[in-house]
């Protein structure tokens, strides 16, 4: 299968480039997840993910709005919204009593390992759709362009 970088002129249909198909696996992504996740009240991607990365033992604002590509306001916000629902807590940094900590409650663990399940339960579902092999080699090649060039990400 030859896949076209760019439409010809005048062709109107959607682009093939690896941006317009990104963009159609995420919203693919969206709608495969979302009907598996109705028993977390408000669940959005972005509070999935910032559970996800979130070290057991927690993390400053600082380090994970970088991790995450976000401002620390941004970040702040998302705490904020994260911890109304009682999936995360703001505790002293042991090492620095100046400094905060961002954790997952217990709330937060159960909500991260559903999403987990789910996640992974959607991608068996891909998998079977165009095969283990293939799908083992679709998700090393995303990691690899992932983590850029220097394999540093």
């Amino acid at each position: 299968m030859v896949i076209s970088v760019a439409n010809t002129p005048g062709d109107e249909s959607q682009p093939e480039h690896v941006l317009a198909m990104l963009h159609r696996l995420r919203q693919r992504t969206d709608a495969d997840i979302a009907p598996r996740l109705t028993s977390i009240p408000a669940m959005r991607g972005s509070f999935g993910h910032m559970l996800g990365t979130l070290p057991p033992n927690g993390a400053r604002s600082t380090v994970m709005a970088a991790q995450m590509g976000i401002t620390k306001q941004s970040f702040g916000e998302r705490v904020r919204e994260l911890e109304q629902r009682g999936w995360v807590e703001s505790v002293p940094d042991p090492t620095d009593n100046r400094a905060r900590l961002i954790r997952r409650t217990a709330e937060g663990d159960r909500v991260r390992k559903i999403t987990e399940r789910e996640i992974g339960s959607m991608e068996r579902e891909w998998a079977d759709q165009v095969g283990r092999d293939r799908y083992d080699v679709f998700l090393s090649v995303l990691k690899e362009l992932g983590d850029g060039p220097d394999g540093n990400g």
